[in-house]
């Protein structure tokens, strides 16, 4: 799928493409294999003038994802504030994954700045559950490092219901 984007210039399948590699290879715990096609499937982009946009976005992001994974938390950091410099403001993935990192390092203020700064983009978590439930998981987790244990159990609380609210949604009852 990825050569045969490429071969016809068809830019939308050509980042979907290299993204759902990178992300299959990543959940098939091939994660080596799924650093380098996600950050291999950034160049095409380039090529075709899609440097910065949310395709380019994504594989950084999914490449930080994997990195994280393997252990190599410094690159990961870097390659995800790196998508957040170029991110839309609609591209809470982005946001949501250097908070994962930051909370994972120990860089709570950092991380509560991304957390709120998706909070004030409400607008993205209302429509996608696993945004809304990453949003709160990693709020709730960073309550607890706090030690501020009744804050943590307030975003667990607030991350169901705002889930059970959007699966209402959706189910148009």
């Amino acid at each position: 799928a990825c050569r045969l984007a490429e071969q016809h210039a068809d830019l939308d399948a050509l980042g979907r493409a290299y993204g759902w590699l990178g992300d299959a290879l990543m959940q098939a715990g091939r994660l080596e294999d799924a650093v380098e096609v996600s950050l291999s499937g950034r160049e095409p982009l380039r090529r075709f003038g899609l440097a910065g946009q949310w395709h380019d976005t994504f594989l950084m992001v999914l490449a930080a994802k994997t990195l994280f994974k393997l252990g190599r938390w410094d690159e990961a950091h870097g390659l995800a504030t790196q998508a957040l410099t170029t991110t839309q403001p609609e591209q809470v993935f982005v946001f949501l994954t250097v908070a994962t990192l930051e909370v994972a390092r120990g860089d709570f203020p950092a991380a509560e700045a991304h957390l709120k700064t998706i909070k004030q983009r409400s607008l993205s978590l209302a429509g996608t559950p696993s945004h809304a439930r990453q949003h709160a998981g990693l709020m709730a987790e960073l309550r607890v490092w706090q030690g501020r244990l009744e804050e943590a159990r307030a975003a667990v609380r607030g991350g169901l219901d705002r889930v059970a609210w959007i699966d209402r949604k959706h189910s148009g009852r």
